[in-house]
């Protein structure tokens, strides 16, 4: 079964507001290393790790966000800010529906949604066909078990539900997450959408400054609170 669990880098003072960042599936808590720096000066920054146990072969988002509550329970003081990439981002939404109490403020960068049966189940074969040398630390496994968690999961019918302040984000040039982010934030309710770009999926690797700067200023209050696709210039 693939949940999360603690691992990852922990950073940032004691009495600061706790946010957990969640990684993509196939991503280590690395993927946020641009990040701890500026974040942890506002923040205690966690970044758990979304793993799997025994052969890897299933997955649960539902499971997943139930660990990341154990997380934000255990260590994070019992609520947290959370900001979830790419496949990281619906554990992220589903910790917010499963867990309000736990949940502060949640962003959402590149979140991964099924567009298509079709396509979906087409990726999955080409992603099925790589050799394992090309999956990161060799989890082939866990990719393809979470593509195929992916493919059943369909959050987006429940976005009323989430009631904390929600901001999605997403890079211009992720066109499948593109999609995702309107459905996200059309769903969510007062979100705010930003679509950032000339950029990709990880783009809080490519333009952290700017990555960085969104994040602090949506947590403190300094950015937009209102639904309203903001669009940050290509500078």
């Amino acid at each position: 079964m693939i949940g999360a669990r603690s691992g990852g880098h922990q950073r940032g003072d004691d009495e600061a507001a706790a946010l957990v960042l969640v990684p993509g599936l196939g991503m280590g808590p690395d993927v946020w290393q641009p990040q701890l720096t500026t974040l942890s000066r506002h923040h205690r920054v966690f970044t758990p790790r979304l793993h799997h146990d025994g052969d890897g072969r299933s997955f649960s988002v539902t499971a997943a966000a139930a660990s990341l509550a154990g997380v934000i329970a255990d260590r994070a003081g019992g609520r947290a800010h959370v900001c979830g990439l790419a496949f990281g981002a619906i554990v992220a939404a589903r910790l917010a529906l499963d867990y309000p109490d736990r949940v502060n403020k949640l962003i959402l960068s590149g979140a991964s949604l099924r567009a298509n049966r079709v396509l979906h189940a087409a990726r999955g074969l080409l992603l099925g066909a790589l050799p394992t040398r090309l999956y990161p630390q060799g989890d082939k496994h866990a990719r393809l078990a979470g593509w195929r968690e992916l493919g059943m999961c369909r959050p987006e019918a429940d976005f009323a539900r989430i009631s904390a302040p929600t901001m999605v984000m997403c890079g211009s040039r992720d066109r499948a997450s593109t999609t995702a982010a309107r459905a996200l934030a059309a769903g969510i309710p007062d979100a705010v959408l930003t679509i950032v770009p000339g950029v990709g999926r990880q783009w809080n690797r490519t333009r952290p400054e700017l990555f960085n700067e969104i994040v602090v200023g949506f947590l403190a209050d300094t950015g937009p609170s209102e639904l309203d696709e903001l669009l940050i210039p290509d500078f």
